[in-house]
Order: structure tokens, then C-alpha cells, then sequence
């Protein structure tokens, strides 16, 4: 018999199949390797933060308090026209699809329905920060 031939080797040796499966098991093992120093930092972000929260409060605590004034509350504006932007859009995507399908009764109900569900949990959040 010849080599190659017969016992599953001629099909790894073929050079378009080979690097496609080089590929393929670099892509894997690069993944592995993220998700692995992703979880690393994590519990070493983790483990310092909850013992180590407290020392040094004076500096530390005014830094977190700019970097959620900087991350949050200065990207409200932004984030509001693009989510007004974006309602637009779902708004008139679902006039124009109901009125192709000649549903034009039910464009109030799913405009009121799409609200409440986009809202709750906004809705949610601030009931929560308002309790004591």
C-alpha cells in the first residue's frame, strides 16, 4: 500500500487543508489564551478590590467618584440623543412594516408596548435608588 493513500494522511497533507486547520488551532488556542489573562485580571481586580478597598480611602474614593462623574454622567447627553435617534428609527421602521402589511390598527398598541418594555428598567433602577 502506498503511504498516504488509504490511511487518513493524505488528507492532512494536502496544503490548502494543513492551513486551514494551522489557522484554525492558532485561533483557538489565541482565545484560550484571552480568556485566560482575562480571568487572571479579573480576580486580581477582584481579590484587591475587596481587601484593599478601604486603605488609602482618601485617595482612592475621589478617584472612583471622578471616573464614574467622567464614564457616566458626562455621557448621558450622548447617550440620550443616540437612543432618541434610534427610537426614530424603530418608530418608522414599524410604521413603514405595519403599513405594508396593512395593520395600521396596531401601530398605537406596539408603539405603547416597544415604550413600556424599553422603559421598565430605567424604571426599575430609578424606583431602587429612590428606596432608603
Amino acid at each position: 500500500m502506498t503511504p498516504g493513500i488509504g490511511d487518513g494522511r493524505i488528507f492532512l497533507e494536502r496544503p490548502l487543508t494543513r492551513r486551514y486547520l494551522n489557522f484554525v488551532g492558532r485561533l483557538i488556542l489565541h482565545g484560550s489564551s484571552v480568556i485566560h489573562r482575562q480571568g487572571a485580571f479579573a480576580l486580581i481586580t477582584l481579590g484587591v478590590a475587596l481587601t484593599k478597598f478601604n486603605v488609602a480611602s482618601r485617595v482612592v474614593h475621589p478617584l472612583i467618584r471622578d471616573q464614574i462623574h467622567r464614564a457616566g454622567v458626562r455621557l448621558l447627553p450622548l447617550i440620550g440623543f443616540l437612543a432618541f435617534a434610534l427610537g426614530l428609527v424603530i418608530i418608522g421602521q414599524t410604521v413603514s412594516l405595519l403599513t405594508r402589511v396593512g395593520a395600521q390598527n396596531y401601530i398605537g398598541t406596539v408603539m405603547v408596548t416597544v415604550a413600556v418594555a424599553g422603559a421598565m428598567p430605567s424604571d426599575t433602577v430609578t424606583v431602587r435608588l429612590s428606596l432608603p
